[in-house]
């Protein structure tokens, strides 16, 4: 093997040696670039094998955008089953509506009467005798024999309590003697009954009131003592009755005010704060008017919205 000892013995001078070292670089440089070139020009034959000239189209056009359109998917119309559907499942899960809410709050203002006067009738305050105007009856006057925090009562107006007055004498006489007796009166059917909720107990009469309407299920039961107690102030409370006929009350003219203030600024929907507006401009002055306003918000709200509607079609055609 030649090592560079050997190497260097070769050459007789070292400018033979650098002769001898350029002559090797031009060479080895030389044929570096030879097998390069050969190889670049094997390598542009095989890319002809893949070239395809490209050739313009004898009749070219302009090319068209397609414009997608957007696909809807199919829509859902909801039929009657559906409905029942969300309401037995919004029932049974608790989730209540706006309308629910309006119905719990006007049957909540329903259990109370305008200018309503309270008498408790036996010791323990478990029965009341309320009497005042029914908001909801066209503001008639009557008289309510009730248990707070029931929603039914025992329900009279004039004429009726007249009648039942003339005969609640013979109901508390009947139950003084244990007499199992029915008395016919205008909405209601009473009977004397002897009730005790335990066999050791002491039999107590009581009149139990059941009403002659089918959609009223329900039944109240009083004892003589509250009877006796409701005799007794009988003609204080007739007296009370008449009394409300003397009342001026101007609630229509009172919610055509509110219709034509709403109408002028162009208001389609009525608030609380609009009607109190109303009444402090121009009824400051009625207290029973402000006792509706304050105490039977939902319910006179609601009366404007009808008379809203009413107003828009008698001036639809103007």
């Amino acid at each position: 093997m030649l090592n560079f000892a050997t190497f260097c013995n070769c050459y007789e001078t070292p400018l033979d040696l650098k002769f001898s070292a350029v002559y090797y670089f031009f060479v080895f440089k030389f044929n570096t670039n030879t097998v390069l070139n050969n190889a670049f020009s094997s390598f542009k034959v095989s890319l002809k094998r893949f070239y395809v000239p490209y050739a313009k189209p004898k009749h070219s056009t302009p090319a068209r955008r397609i414009h997608p359109q957007p696909v809807l998917s199919p829509e859902y119309c909801p039929v009657e089953e559906d409905f029942k559907l969300f309401e037995e499942a919004r029932k049974k899960y608790g989730v209540h509506s706006n309308e629910d809410e309006k119905s719990k709050m006007l049957k909540k203002e329903s259990s109370h009467l305008l200018s309503e006067l309270n008498v408790f009738l036996n010791n323990s305050e478990s029965k009341l005798v309320c009497v005042g105007l029914d908001v909801f009856d066209n503001f008639n006057p009557c008289i309510r024999i009730q248990k707070p925090g029931l929603d039914h009562c025992v329900n009279f107006s004039y004429g009726s309590f007249i009648g039942f007055i003339n005969s609640l004498q013979n109901i508390i006489e009947s139950l003084r003697c244990h007499c199992e007796e029915k008395y016919e009166l205008a909405d209601y059917t009473v009977y004397c009954t002897i009730s005790s909720d335990d066999c050791d107990e002491i039999p107590i009469p009581t009149a139990k009131f059941v009403p002659k309407n089918k959609g009223d299920n329900f039944h109240i039961h009083l004892a003589s003592t509250t009877l006796q107690k409701l005799y007794n102030i009988r003609n204080f409370l007739v007296r009370k009755l008449k009394s409300f006929e003397d009342i001026n009350f101007v609630f229509n003219g009172f919610i055509v005010d509110v219709v034509n203030v709403l109408n002028n600024k162009k208001k389609t929907c009525v608030e609380n704060e609009d009607v109190v507006n109303v009444l402090c401009s121009r009824h400051q002055d009625d207290i029973i008017l402000s006792e509706l306003v304050y105490k039977f918000p939902n319910f006179v709200i609601g009366k404007i919205k009808d008379n809203m509607e009413d107003y828009g079609d008698r001036h639809l055609y103007i």
